[in-house]
C-alpha cells in the first residue's frame, strides 16, 4: 500500500517519518501495511547502522500519529471499529 492510500493527516507523518529516516540512510523506505487486526503499521527498511537513531525516529512519529484524526490531523477522539480500525475525530466520523 503506498502511502498516499492513508487519511490525509497520517500520510504527511509517514512522509515526514520516511524524510527523516532518508536524511539518516537514502535508501531507507516506509511502507504502509495493515495487519490482520485491521492496525496500520509501518515496515521500515532501513541499514543496520541506522537502526537506532531510526527507532527514536519512529517513536516521536508514532506518538504524534497516537493523538490526531487520520484524516483531518485533528484531536482523536474516536477509534471506530469495522473491518479496518479508523481513528477519526468527531468531525470526519461517519455520522450514523
Amino acid at each position: 500500500m503506498p502511502i498516499s492510500h492513508l487519511g490525509t493527516a497520517w500520510a504527511g507523518v509517514a512522509r515526514d517519518l520516511e524524510l527523516e529516516l532518508r536524511r539518516l540512510d537514502p535508501a531507507a523506505t516506509v511502507a504502509p501495511r495493515v495487519d490482520a487486526e485491521g492496525l496500520l503499521r509501518l515496515a521500515v527498511t532501513i541499514a543496520p547502522e541506522h537502526r537506532a537513531p531510526a527507532r527514536a525516529a519512529i517513536r516521536r512519529h508514532e506518538g504524534r500519529a497516537r493523538a490526531m484524526c487520520e484524516t483531518c490531523g485533528g484531536r482523536l477522539q474516536t477509534v471506530q471499529a469495522g473491518p479496518v480500525i479508523q481513528f477519526l475525530c468527531v468531525s470526519c466520523r461517519p455520522q450514523s
